[in-house]
């Protein structure tokens, strides 16, 4: 039998990369709702997520429990359920 130790290497989203190359890709140009630096609902101090109603075809959403939001903004095309770059972001 043969022991070997692999390295991983992980992003400040939690993903992790058996390539360190990988994750600094995916650092420079990552979108991901869990990274904190994009500032998003999922690692807000004041996102809530809603469970979907159904299990079939319909994700759940994000809402904001911060008294001075009105709706959500920067993320992409067609997605409006979550913030991105949120100025009323308050960290864990």
């Amino acid at each position: 039998m043969e022991i070997r130790q692999v390295s991983r290497y992980y992003a400040d989203c939690g993903r992790s990369y058996a390539q360190k190359r990988s994750c600094i890709h995916h650092e420079s140009i990552c979108s991901c709702w869990a990274n904190p630096k994009n500032k998003a609902c999922k690692t807000c101090r004041h996102g809530e997520y809603q469970k979907p109603e159904s299990e079939v075809g319909f994700t759940g959403e994000w809402d904001c429990g911060h008294v001075k939001f009105n709706g959500h903004s920067g993320a992409p095309k067609d997605i409006d359920y979550i913030s991105v770059k949120c100025s009323l972001y308050a960290p864990w």
